[in-house]
Parts: structure tokens; C-alpha cells; sequence
């Protein structure tokens, strides 16, 4: 039986880790949405990538993100080293929103 296509949300996609992330997916034919801050940052993601504008800071530009995924991949501050970079309030604020919405999502269906 075939895995299903999921449409993954992945942010933090393009740092270090977030890279080899998006490719991994599309590698398994799913549907990836990179998290971007800047249209620039985009430049270095395959093309097959959706990429959506938005900052983990600011809540207002992450509804368009979340709306009909399935799945949310944080790589968020991590460099691969293990150092951490985003602050940590900051992440788990973004994820909280993440999950409530994915939460809401599935309570419509």
C-alpha cells in the first residue's frame, strides 16, 4: 500500500538542517511548504517547494502557513552543531500556534 502524500510545513527550511529536511520530503513525493522569512531566502530551495512568507515572531503571518497542512517539521533553531540559535520562548510560541491549528483542523473534519 503507498504512503499517503502529505503536505509538510517545514520551518525554519532554509537553515542547515531545514534544507536537507525539505529535499528529504519531496524525495518521498510529498507536497512541502518551506516557512520563509524573505523572498531571497527562497533562492536556495528546490523549486518544487512552496514557499511562504512569513516570521515565527510575528503570529499574524503564520495563518497562511498552517492553513490545510498535514504534518509541521521544526528546525528551528538548531545550526546542526546542536548550539541553539532562535530564542527558546520564541519556539515554543511558534509551535503552540502551529499544533492549535493542525488541532483545529482535524476537530472540522
Amino acid at each position: 500500500m503507498p504512503k499517503p502524500r502529505l503536505t509538510v510545513l517545514v520551518v525554519g527550511a532554509t537553515g542547515s538542517v531545514g534544507r536537507l529536511v525539505v529535499e528529504e520530503a519531496l524525495r518521498q513525493g510529498h507536497v512541502v511548504r518551506a516557512l520563509v522569512r524573505t523572498p531571497d531566502n527562497a533562492s536556495q530551495l528546490p523549486h518544487e517547494a512552496h514557499i511562504v512568507l512569513g516570521d515565527v515572531t510575528h503570529a499574524d503571518t503564520l495563518p497562511a502557513a498552517v492553513e490545510g497542512v498535514d504534518a509541521i517539521v521544526f528546525t528551528l533553531g538548531s545550526d546542526g552543531t546542536g548550539k541553539l540559535g532562535l530564542r527558546a520562548s520564541t519556539t515554543v510560541a511558534c509551535a503552540t500556534f502551529c499544533a492549535r491549528s493542525v488541532r483545529e483542523k482535524r476537530a472540522s473534519r
